[in-house]
């Protein structure tokens, strides 16, 4: 009996021991499959996408492993990313020609299951021809009580990061001020002054009709900070004046589509944004830049599709010019001017008439 009682004993100890133990170690990962590629096929004549048959892990994927190669060598890969759902990478490349290319990479899934991933795939043929649009802007336009340091643009497809986004902004000094800083996807821009604002936006697609006018979407994005950033406080900004960004035509996407469409925000620090309601119209090719002007630009509109525009500005009188840019080569075409107007009731309208001395959009501000 004793002897029975002492075995009993000895396994509830064994029993307790391994329980204590299992406790104490992190529970094995029920997934010890590598993903599988399901299916390669190219994007224009610059991407590639993989498919996978489960979500991957792009921020473990070693850069070295990734090579595609052709019969003139390797094919240069510019960066790598991950569309929404996290079941797909899309290898941005130099230009494709129409031959068979060799893809070689090591890719992870989530649990860190790695598969050594090998495919053909035939060069893209056809170019993707559809421009991108701006889908977003945050802050959106005439946005009062606003104190964040960021203003964010957001594109419907990647676009190249290496183009400079063309800004004239009133203060004018935001024009070279404001840093960029794109995040992973290459498809939202953030532009932020070091210590003062920042402005995100976004790009849509001509497909989408949606976009054809933006709208405001939840802040994200990173920003691109030095070590003279310092976060603005209420108390040293709420006498700032408004702030007016417009992002002009330019930024190309990685097959060089290029926008066309001006894309302007404006946002103070003040409670209600400041001045009263000024109404107008311009004739003439659209999207038109307005300036309001007293010595120097105090505000400006961009134009919808039917010539109008609406801002808000103190009493007082003001030189008005209308501009455009209908060559998309940076300098003005066509222009209007007023030059004594006084904010009232009645609405403005502005006459667009051939510039003969061209001179880059910003310099009308002046």
């Amino acid at each position: 009996m004793m002897r029975s009682h002492l075995l009993v004993a000895g396994s509830v100890l064994v029993l307790l021991a391994v329980g204590t133990c299992a406790k104490r170690m992190p529970p094995p990962s029920p997934d010890r499959f590598a993903p599988r590629l399901v299916l390669v096929r190219t994007r224009g004549l610059t991407g590639v996408e993989m498919e996978f048959d489960e979500p991957v892990d792009l921020s473990r994927v070693p850069a070295e492993s990734l090579a595609i190669v052709g019969p003139d060598g390797v094919l240069e890969v510019r960066g790598l990313t991950s569309p929404r759902g996290g079941d797909r990478l899309l290898a941005w490349t130099e230009r494709q020609d129409e031959v068979v290319y060799h893809l070689s990479a090591w890719v992870p899934d989530l649990a860190g299951n790695f598969a050594r991933v090998r495919a053909r795939f035939r060069g893209g043929s056809r170019p993707d021809t559809v421009r991108p649009r701006v889908r977003s802007v945050r802050p959106r336009l005439g946005q009062s009580g606003y104190f964040s340091d960021e203003i964010t643009y957001e594109f419907s497809k990647p676009m190249d990061t290496l183009v400079i986004p063309e800004l004239v902004a009133i203060p004018a000094s935001l024009d070279t001020a404001l840093m960029s800083h794109w995040d992973a996807g290459w498809q939202r821009l953030t532009l932020k002054r070091p210590g003062k604002v920042t402005v995100d936006l976004s790009v849509a697609d001509e497909r989408d009709e949606r976009a054809r006018g933006t709208e405001s979407e939840p802040d994200s994005g990173g920003v691109r900070t030095t070590d003279a950033d310092a976060p603005s406080t209420r108390e040293d900004s709420a006498a700032a004046p408004p702030v007016y960004v417009a992002l002009l035509p330019g930024m190309t996407d990685l097959e060089g589509n290029r926008t066309r469409e001006i894309v302007a925000t404006s946002f103070t620090r003040d409670t209600l944004f400041p001045g009263m309601g000024v109404a107008g119209r311009v004739s003439g090719p659209v999207p038109a830049l307005v300036f309001l002007l007293a010595d120097t630009a105090v505000a400006l509109a961009v134009t919808d599709e039917r010539g109008v525009f609406f801002l808000r500005i103190p009493g007082g009188t003001y030189e008005v010019v209308a501009v455009s840019d209908t060559s998309h080569d940076g300098l003005v075409d066509l222009v209007a001017r007023r030059s004594s107007f006084v904010p009232g009731p009645d609405s403005l309208f502005l006459d667009l008439q051939p510039e003969f001395e061209p001179r880059a959009v910003g310099e009308y501000r002046r």
